[in-house]
């Protein structure tokens, strides 16, 4: 199996404490905009699906507070993995997709290293190595 890991950058070190429905959102984003049958392939409200895929979230230094959870540093980690990997590549083309449509919020730096792929937050440009 592959794992993605996405390294996302914040203005300030903290994210609010439901962060996990930001990341599904970005999920549902991220496949919608690459493919409208892989988004409604795993997200039909009219069927139960199984999803194939699975995530972690990495919040260095994490302090979980009233209102926000507060950061070590300006940044996270969400470490994602798929057991089908035709739909891992639909997965990491759809993420490249929609990075480059919100290029302005947050481009890219792609490091591919063994198994894993790695998206980094890049100022200047979208680099493929």
């Amino acid at each position: 199996m592959i794992q993605l890991v996405l390294e996302f950058q914040l203005e300030k070190p903290e994210l609010p404490l439901e962060y996990e429905r930001t990341i599904v959102s970005f999920l549902k984003a991220a496949s919608n905009n690459y493919s409208q049958e892989m988004f409604e392939r795993l997200y039909d409200k009219s069927k139960s699906i199984i999803k194939t895929f699975t995530y972690s979230v990495y919040l260095p230094g994490a302090v979980f507070d009233k209102d926000v959870i507060k950061l070590k540093e300006t940044r996270f980690k969400i470490f994602f993995t798929d057991a089908d990997m035709g739909q891992t590549i639909e997965w990491f083309n759809s993420i490249l997709l929609w990075m480059k449509r919100e290029q302005n919020i947050m481009p890219v730096k792609l490091i591919i290293n063994y198994s894993s792929v790695y998206l980094v937050k890049d100022k200047s440009r979208v680099n493929v190595y």
